[in-house]
C-alpha cells in the first residue's frame, strides 16, 4: 500500500488504498486500489499517520495479514516479501 488516505464519513475504521504500484509487495499479494484497510499485523488501522508508522516495523519476510474491506465484503491477504 503506497497511499492510503483518512476514510471519511464512515462507520467502520480503516483506511483506503489509493494507490498500489505495480510490482511492489503490495501489488503482489492482492491488494487493490480502493481496499480498505481495517488491520494489518494484526492492529486496528484508523488513520493514515497510525498506518505509516506501523507498516515499517512488520517483518513482511515473515508474512503479514492484512485485513480489509472491498466492495463491503470483509477479506484479508497475507502480504509475504519473497525478497526478489
Amino acid at each position: 500500500m503506497d497511499v492510503v488516505r483518512r476514510r471519511r464519513g464512515a462507520a467502520a475504521p480503516g483506511v483506503v488504498v489509493i494507490r498500489v504500484e505495480r510490482g511492489k509487495i503490495a501489488d503482489r499479494g492482492g491488494i487493490q486500489e480502493g481496499d480498505i484497510i481495517t488491520a494489518i499485523g494484526g492492529q486496528a488501522v484508523t488513520n493514515p499517520r497510525q498506518f505509516n508508522e506501523l507498516v515499517p516495523k512488520l517483518d513482511f519476510k515473515k508474512g503479514v495479514i492484512v485485513n480489509f474491506i472491498r466492495q463491503g465484503a470483509a477479506g484479508f491477504e497475507v502480504l509475504k516479501d519473497g525478497g526478489d
